[in-house]
């Protein structure tokens, strides 16, 4: 638990001090204020601050020397795996809590599903993200950066199955999705975050699994 906390300590401190990662959280901000159409905007800052935990702490993490320099300090103990933990459990709690706090001023109570979308979707781009930063880094980012877009603009959730393929706005979604008006029944981004998680996870798994 040491270790775990120890770890949290220096992501936090890390981001803090690198103006780079601030400003891009300020640049994704600005950007949903900017692009998303006007009466979606409390939405979608549930998903973007359910994401932006992810990119606040792990943004440049993993070539740090802060992070260089506690892998090598707890490289003979076998910590390694306790500051993996931490790494992928801090953004994930700070996400859902900061979406599930930004959701009670969209809708006051939210669904039930919220609560399950909200919980794997932060995990989930949290692992999605930290595979990124570790292992594909500009690509990875491209793609990110183009599917964050592209759901930032979308106003409505409809049947459309192109919708799902923008996963960044799935609390967004599960939000403000209306069946009787032609949009998906709030149970089907319940499963397409279950999806997500399962999709993310793998990512974040196999490529360390390769390189043994």
């Amino acid at each position: 638990m040491h270790l775990i906390l120890l770890t949290a300590k220096i992501m936090l401190r890390r981001a803090a001090c690198s103006r780079g990662v601030i400003w891009l959280c300020g640049f994704l901000c600005l950007c949903t204020l900017l692009v998303a159409p006007s009466h979606t905007i409390p939405g979608k800052f549930v998903s973007l601050l359910a994401m932006l935990p992810s990119v606040f702490l792990i943004t440049g993490w993993y070539d740090s020397q802060s992070r260089i320099g506690l892998a090598s300090l707890v490289f003979r103990s076998g910590g390694d795996k306790m500051i993996s933990i931490a790494e992928i459990a801090l953004p994930s709690l700070a996400g859902t809590a900061l979406g599930i706090l930004a959701s009670l001023l969209v809708k006051a109570p939210p669904p039930w599903q919220f609560w399950v979308v909200i919980s794997f979707f932060s995990t989930a781009f949290t692992l999605l993200f930290a595979s990124v930063e570790s292992h594909f880094r500009n690509p990875g980012r491209f793609i990110l950066s183009v599917l964050w877009v592209y759901g930032v603009k979308t106003a409505v959730i409809t049947d459309s199955i192109t919708h799902f393929l923008s996963f960044t706005e799935y609390p967004f979604a599960v939000l403000t999705t209306n069946p009787e008006a032609g949009g998906f029944h709030p149970d089907a981004f319940v499963l397409s975050s279950l999806l997500l998680l399962a999709v993310s996870a793998a990512v974040y798994i196999l490529p360390a699994r390769i390189e043994r």
